[in-house]
């Protein structure tokens, strides 16, 4: 039995090295297996490699070349813009400068009309108020005249009643009182003639300034107040109330309160 063991033991120890060198020989076959794998795992990622640099280099030289073509399309439209841009400035300037020397002419022209029109309104004028001086004038000198005749009307009717008033007085007063003493209310005849001299001038200055503020209102049917009056007279109003007062009561004028209408 023991020998049967010991063979056994030598059979299981036999088998058990046949089977360590195949598991050897199997290893070495797959570490092989293994080696070549890598090997052409290894040739074909260099491959690949290659491969790939190369179409990435194609790709980049036709990127580069795609880049090129669009920058020199983009320098191309760039310099046709700018020649576009140019030509058009060129043909503004001129438009500009055409307009600008049709501005210019037409802004002459329209100088040299209103130097015209200033000129004829500038005769026109001139010959208004030369036609206006001339009617201003004749007015004037029609109405001095007509101031004179009505200040000779009005001495003569002033001395006709100084000598009625005289002839009156000297009737009321008796011979024998008149001879011994005067009347002390009755004026001597040089005192009564001082008398009119100093009053004559003021109403004969009434009587002008009646016929002129009667002229101004005749020309003035919407009226005018006192004040207007005497500036287009030139005098102070206060002298113009009584000879405006005359008128109205002579029922030359009409006076709706402060406002002198002609009647």
């Amino acid at each position: 039995m023991t020998m049967t063991m010991l063979e056994d033991m030598k059979r299981f120890t036999a088998e058990l090295d046949a089977a360590r060198t195949g598991r050897k020989e199997d290893w070495s076959r797959i570490r092989n297996a293994s080696n070549d794998l890598l090997m052409d795992y290894s040739a074909a990622r260099k491959n690949a490699a290659a491969e790939t640099k190369k179409d990435l280099m194609e790709h980049h030289q036709m990127i580069q070349k795609e880049c090129k073509d669009i920058r020199d399309q983009a320098r191309a439209k760039i310099l046709g813009f700018r020649n576009e841009r140019i030509r058009m400035r060129e043909t503004e300037l001129v438009a500009l400068y055409k307009e600008n020397i049709a501005f210019k002419k037409n802004v002459a022209n329209e100088i040299q009309k209103i130097g015209e029109d200033r000129a004829k309104a500038g005769m026109e004028m001139h010959a208004a108020l030369s036609k206006h001086r001339s009617d201003m004038l004749k007015e004037l000198t029609e109405m001095m005249a007509e101031s004179h005749r009505a200040r000779m009307e009005l001495r003569q009717h002033l001395d006709g009643m100084h000598q009625d008033w005289i002839n009156v007085a000297g009737r009321a007063q008796p011979r024998d009182s008149f001879r011994s003493t005067p009347s002390p209310t009755r004026k001597t005849s040089s005192e009564d003639e001082a008398t009119l001299k100093a009053t004559e001038p003021e109403a004969e200055e009434d009587v002008d300034l009646e016929d002129s503020i009667l002229k101004i209102l005749k020309k003035a049917p919407k009226g005018m107040d006192l004040k207007a009056v005497a500036n287009a007279l030139g005098v102070k109003w206060r002298k113009t109330t009584r000879p405006a007062q005359e008128l109205v009561a002579k029922g030359l004028v009409r006076k709706e309160g402060g406002i002198y209408y002609p009647a």
